[in-house]
């Protein structure tokens, strides 16, 4: 009963935000993201906890609340640009707010037909980034972990698939991965959020500190060959974005597999770094990236 009363909830919400026009409900979720940035003070905790690590003295104390509170802002457009896309979005709304650059890049990593590893992040507007590698052509299989709710997973997946990119589950997704980029496709997984080291995941350095990284992407290039490409796409005025693909990521591996690994996995987690510091407010600063012990300390 909870799980349908959250999937009607879903539905009602849909309605309501696809009423209104993009740039206006990107106003509404970032004055909801304000919102529950003042009130969540637990999590307000967390990002500025997360911004220390980080920016230590290079930014202010009052900067660096700026950024966590448009953290949240931008969460909040995020999630309702997803509520107002199963509603409103198509190959139109997608041509006109989506400026699209290096994509010849993509295109001629394909023609190499060893597949392509896409390298996106949870920055900007990563909904809308899913979404525009369908509408381009460019179907991504991508890797998802299953929510508890059946009914949420069906309609949040259904909406991500419209476009031609397919979903595949946390559980033997390596396998799949593999099979896709064989068959000259694409697959795309976040590296940017925390795995434990029990569950896999390996400690490289993220902003000057170690944290719990998937080595899926490092994996995946050294058995197949195929090129990784990041993609990222910023927020722009009155709900309009730029989506980057690129520069292809370079590397030469050594033959030692665990080394190349971790090597690569630095690689890949040090460009991200590269493109948040430029500008940081568009990152989800409020999750637990590093180390657990890090959040229990007295602040």
């Amino acid at each position: 009963m909870v799980y349908r009363l959250q999937y009607y909830g879903l539905i009602l919400l849909s309605i309501l935000v696809g009423m209104l026009s993009r740039p206006r409900m990107v106003r509404v979720g970032r004055f909801f993201g304000g919102l529950v940035f003042v009130l969540w003070k637990s999590r307000q905790r967390i990002t500025l906890i997360n911004l220390d690590l980080a920016f230590g003295e290079s930014k202010t104390k009052a900067a660096k609340k700026w950024i966590a509170k448009e953290t949240f802002k931008n969460l909040g457009a995020s999630i309702l640009e997803m509520s107002w896309g199963m509603v409103r979005m198509n190959e139109k709304v997608f041509l006109k707010n989506v400026k699209v650059e290096r994509l010849e890049l993509v295109k001629s990593a394909l023609s190499k037909g060893k597949g392509v590893l896409f390298l996106p992040s949870h920055y900007g507007n990563w909904e809308m980034m899913l979404n525009s590698f369908g509408y381009l052509g460019l179907n991504m299989h991508y890797v998802v972990k299953r929510p508890d709710n059946p009914y949420i997973d069906k309609m949040v997946n259904d909406y991500r698939c419209r476009p031609g990119n397919t979903a595949i589950y946390m559980n033997g997704a390596t396998q799949k991965m593999e099979e896709a980029l064989k068959n000259g496709e694409i697959v795309g997984t976040m590296m940017d959020q925390k795995i434990s080291i029990r569950k896999g995941g390996i400690a490289v350095k993220f902003f000057g500190h170690e944290a719990p990284t998937p080595p899926l992407v490092a994996r995946l290039h050294l058995q197949t060959s195929a090129p990784i490409i990041p993609t990222r796409c910023y927020p722009l005025k009155n709900g309009k974005c730029r989506l980057i693909f690129g520069p292809e990521i370079e590397f030469k591996p050594s033959g030692n597999d665990e080394k190349d690994i971790y090597d690569l996995t630095q690689t890949c987690m040090s460009f991200i770094e590269a493109f948040i510091r430029e500008d940081p407010q568009y990152w989800i600063w409020g999750h637990k990236r590093w180390k657990s012990e890090v959040y229990r300390k007295p602040r």
